[in-house]
């Protein structure tokens, strides 16, 4: 095992194609991350709990005619007024006379970003935002994953690479479990290198929300992208076909896994939850999401290691 796993290491770095596919992956996820994390203003707002009423409605419609930042948010039902807005509203303020009753009504004071509330007083809020976002983004990893596993096992089945340690006297067993080794090690490579590249782009100064948390997280963030990278592992023992095993990928993560309307599994519920993330470390959030990743290996391995077993090899 142990032969293969070192082969399997050196194969890795000297291969200039899975070298230059690494990059460009690592390229391709900061376009992804990118587009749910770009440039997000802060704002100061004063929240009412309320459903769409006409009343509400034209007030914050005048707000924004005045210039300011006001919306409706449909998921929390609330009306968002900016803060900068209030004193249009005092007495004196050009909106008093028509939607002073505004200051009478209960409300809370807070800062939001897009769809996210933070306590009014909270520091260094674009940082967490942006930080949540990565660490709740699971788009690259999942496509993206999907190329990598397959590449790494199914080129061995076009390049006769199994064949050959087979000749070598190595036995089937060994020789995947050395595989899945290497294959481990270069997921954790893979996924680090990710996240890494995302937080220097997107977020540089994250460590002020405390090297604890930040370490904690990407760490967690670690183990749920193993999860991913062990998903489809078993697609390139099937098919025995790059090409092929990619298309059965992307099927069964699409339509299998993420489609509720075909099946409704909840495979997956464990990487989803909020809690993983906080600033408190959640036992209840972490251990569901710890052994799902383990079962997914588990599953992978055993799946591979039964049809390989049987796979006649050129």
């Amino acid at each position: 095992m142990f032969r293969v796993f070192k082969s399997e290491l050196y194969k890795a770095v000297h291969n200039l194609p899975f070298c230059a596919m690494f990059l460009i992956f690592a390229v391709l996820s900061l376009g992804m991350t990118g587009m749910g994390v770009g440039s997000r203003d802060a704002h100061q707002v004063l929240v009412y709990h309320s459903p769409v009423n006409e009343s509400y409605t034209s007030a914050i419609q005048a707000v924004i005619a005045s210039g300011y930042f006001a919306k409706y948010d449909t998921l929390e039902e609330t009306f968002l007024i900016a803060t900068e807005a209030e004193p249009l509203l005092q007495p004196g303020g050009t909106l008093h006379s028509e939607y002073g009753w505004l200051l009478t009504k209960s409300h809370e004071s807070k800062q939001y970003i897009e769809d996210t509330y933070y306590p009014a007083d909270a520091e260094h809020v674009q940082e967490s935002w942006r930080f949540d976002r990565l660490l709740n983004d699971d788009a690259a990893i999942a496509l993206l994953g999907i190329l990598f596993s397959v590449y790494f096992f199914g080129q061995d089945f076009t390049r006769r690479g199994f064949s050959a340690y087979i000749l070598a006297g190595i036995g089937r067993p060994r020789i995947l479990a050395g595989k899945f080794c290497a294959y481990l090690l270069a997921a954790t490579l893979f996924s680090l290198v990710l996240a890494t590249a995302a937080i220097a782009t997107f977020v540089p100064n994250v460590l002020v929300l405390g090297s604890g948390y930040v370490m904690r997280c990407i760490a967690t963030r670690l183990m749920v992208d193993l999860g991913f990278l062990c998903l489809t592992v078993i697609f390139p023992f099937i098919f025995r076909d790059v090409i092929k095993s990619v298309g059965a990928g992307i099927l069964f993560s699409t339509q299998f896994l993420s489609n509720k309307a075909i099946v409704d599994l909840h495979v997956l519920d464990a990487y989803l939850t909020p809690s993983l993330w906080t600033t408190e470390f959640s036992a209840k959030a972490f251990f569901p999401a710890l052994l799902t990743t383990v079962a997914i290996f588990i599953a992978a391995f055993t799946g591979a290691n039964l049809l390989f077993r049987r796979i006649s090899l050129k």
